[in-house]
């Protein structure tokens, strides 16, 4: 039986409790209880389940919302709402109840018409309770499992893949090494997805009804709750995935012309038969019976409803279909090549000119509009017209996902992370640092300092990073410093610049032999080196700034030097250089020169004294100098390793091209799980339990949690 109250009695309860109100709409009284001026409302309401801790209301009149959100943490089952008798209309409220987990377990809505002169009204709802129940999506920070965390770009810097969105405020992506993100209409969110598969494509019914598809025949759902792996019953890479609604069938398609379908009935994928073997890139549809996939040999599927066919005149055999999309009456697909393909009935395609051969990946298209992206920043929109390029936001790297509300809200997003949207323009979001990384170097936790091409200069303060003016436009490739107050960066076209505590400052070579400068290091503030590229194929030269001063070292040679890449000294008077396949040691008084020729590439120098000297270079290359010798490290494997750096003898750690990160415990060097291909570039950290490694693309990760 629904409780019921008198008139007085449902005031007094009124009166006792918090109450919604219409702030931004004047009112006369303090209280909730009513007055001629106000509408005094007492929802009571039933079906609340017994474990709920909050209650949850929002309001609004006529469609005006109410300036507050109600939350009520004692009494569920009622609470009042007081609303401006001037203000007459229709009243909705919308009601919420969560658990202690933040679960939402029950909802309803409200509505009332409101007039004079009924100013005291009790009214009573009943909620329906959800079975399952709606729980937060768990937002984390992208960091891989006991190891680093995406510091730049935010929120992670993987290639994005697969792009949807269910409205402008709901929009997933996908990428690499188990990436999902999700766009609230503010900003962006890393989501945990369980997997560290490389993750294809995106679909999503709802915001309580999303699939991914990825590597190794990966499937996720998510219900409004964390993401689940589904069975999928096969191993074959899905690279794309399109339902016809929140209700209907679910297609997956992948290699090896892998086609699946979900059944909402009984909740699991079969595989159907397909009439290619070719890889399967894309899938799209605009109802039931009117679905596409986008395949590899010039092919592309139809489904009308009942059978899976060839469609058989799309004169592209030599092209790979990578993307495919439309709107009601028109199909888009595109691929290598800058070929694009149209259909506006089956079988029937025709050539639209893209202006391109670049790789063409990914199709968007609504309402009369298209969209396709891809390799090398490429952005086409035809808007009845033809393809046409649109400007973008200076963004070079290569496109793979696409997709938007509609044509003049459209995503895109590619290598590094890049997420950008385009509304009147392409817009970057978030706006992120988008140059390569070379060198990073720090004092403690909370000074931090990067530095990479075109002049980057970045500051970390424990918190963020800043780019700091450096006055260049000249890529810099290595920064070292004596203090916080005194630090040198060099690069390319003889830069170097010095910073003082406030700024950075140029600071003239006279040397007129070194070109590009690739290292900088120093003994003390008063003795600092610098060495580069030579433009004398037989010398190699050295620069010591002495305070003010420069003076010069100069290596000879009978034959061709090459660049010097890196400088690293355990003292003012032992040091070593090193670039090609050479390290040379260098003791300044005489001076005295020693060449020695190792078995691979020397990128990079570093160690702990005298006697413990790493060497890391092309190939894999990595050597260990013990005092008297040379020796080969063996590692496993022949990546490219472009920085070395460490903490003892026993803790040394070298990171390279395609992510590479390996560690040393005294005995064997151990790959570490970076969960990034990106490039690597520099290793720093001021103890073993902070380390910064930076990269291609502004990548830098961070141990540090």
């Amino acid at each position: 039986m629904r409780p019921q109250l008198t008139r007085s009695v449902a005031l007094r309860a009124l009166a006792r409790m918090s109450c919604l109100l219409f702030a931004l709409l004047a009112t006369t009284s303090s209280g909730c209880g009513g007055t001629p001026d106000n509408f005094s409302i007492l929802v009571l309401i039933e079906n609340v389940p017994a474990d709920s801790t909050q209650l949850v209301v929002k309001a609004s009149l006529d469609g005006a919302a109410a300036s507050n959100q109600l939350d009520v943490s004692n009494s569920l089952t009622r609470f009042g709402v007081r609303v401006p008798s001037s203000k007459m209309g229709s009243l909705l409220l919308s009601m919420q109840v969560l658990d202690s987990a933040k679960c939402v377990v029950a909802e309803g809505e409200l509505t009332r018409a409101l007039a004079a002169p009924e100013y005291q009204l009790t009214l009573n709802t009943r909620l329906n309770v959800l079975m399952p129940r709606r729980c937060p999506v768990e937002m984390v920070p992208t960091c891989s499992p006991k190891l680093f965390c995406w510091s730049s770009p935010q929120p992670q810097g993987n290639p994005i893949r697969g792009i949807w969105a269910t409205s402008a405020t709901d929009i997933w992506a996908v990428g690499d090494f188990g990436a999902i993100l999700r766009y609230n209409g503010t900003s962006w969110q890393a989501i945990e997805s369980g997997t560290t598969e490389n993750l294809r494509a995106v679909w999503a019914g709802s915001a309580q009804d999303v699939f991914v598809v990825g590597d190794a025949g990966k499937i996720l759902r998510s219900t409004g709750a964390a993401f689940s792996t589904m069975t999928s019953n096969t191993v074959q890479s899905l690279r794309g995935i399109w339902g016809n609604s929140a209700t209907e069938e679910v297609w997956a398609v992948g290699l090896g012309g892998v086609l699946l379908r979900f059944d909402r009935a009984s909740g699991t994928w079969g595989s159907i038969a397909s009439p290619t073997t070719n890889q399967l890139n894309a899938v799209w549809g605009s109802a039931r019976n009117r679905v596409y996939v986008a395949a590899n040999g010039g092919t592309v599927l139809r489904y009308d409803g009942t059978n899976w066919n060839i469609e058989m005149n799309t004169n592209v055999a030599t092209t790979d279909v990578l993307g495919i999309g439309g709107d009601g009456s028109k199909v888009v697909a595109a691929g290598t090549g800058g070929k694009i393909i149209t259909s506006t009935a089956p079988n029937m395609w025709t050539d639209a000119p893209s202006g391109t051969t670049n790789t063409l990946s990914a199709v968007f298209g609504k309402s009369g509009t298209f969209w396709v992206v891809g390799a090398a920043g490429t952005r086409l929109r035809d808007q009845g017209a033809g393809f046409s390029m649109v400007a973008g936001d200076g963004e070079g790297g290569g496109f793979y996902g696409l997709g938007g509300v509609d044509g003049t809200d459209v995503w895109a997003g590619g290598d590094g992370g890049i997420l950008t949207n385009y509304k009147t323009s392409w817009t970057p979001k978030p706006v992120n640092h988008r140059q390569n990384i070379r060198a990073v170097y720090g004092f403690n936790s909370k000074d931090v300092w990067a530095v990479g091409s075109v002049g980057l200069i970045l500051h970390y303060d424990g918190k963020t990073w800043t780019q700091v003016p450096s006055g260049t436009a000249q890529d810099l490739n290595a920064i070292w410093g004596a203090t916080s107050n005194d630090l040198w960066a060099v690069g390319n076209g003889r830069t170097i610049l010095r910073y003082d505590g406030q700024r950075w400052s140029t600071k003239t070579l006279g040397d007129a032999i070194l070109t590009d400068l690739h290292a900088v290091w120093g003994s003390s503030a008063g003795s600092v080196w610098i060495v580069g590229a030579s433009s004398m194929a037989m010398e190699a030269h050295l620069i010591n700034f002495v305070g003010a001063a420069e003076r010069g070292l100069v290596i000879m040679s009978g034959g061709a030097l090459p660049a010097f890449t890196t400088i690293w000294g355990a003292s003012a008077d032992s040091f070593w250089v090193g670039g090609g396949s050479i390290a040379v040691s260098i003791v300044p008084v005489g001076p005295q020169i020693a060449v020695r020729n190792l078995s691979g590439s020397v990128v990079q120098l570093w160690g702990t004294r005298e006697n413990d000297i790493w060497a890391v270079g092309n190939n894999g290359h990595i050597s260990h100098y013990n005092g008297v010798s040379w020796q080969v490290s063996s590692q496993g494997s022949t990546t490219n390793l472009k920085s070395v750096f460490g903490y003892s003898d026993r803790d040394v750690w070298a990171v390279g091209d395609s992510g590479t990160v390996l560690r040393w415990n005294g005995t064997d060097w151990a790959r570490q799980n970076s969960l990034t291909n990106n490039h690597l570039r520099a290793v720093w950290g001021p103890s073993a339990a902070d380390v910064w490694v930076g990269g291609e693309l502004g990548t830098l990760l961070h141990t540090l949690k």
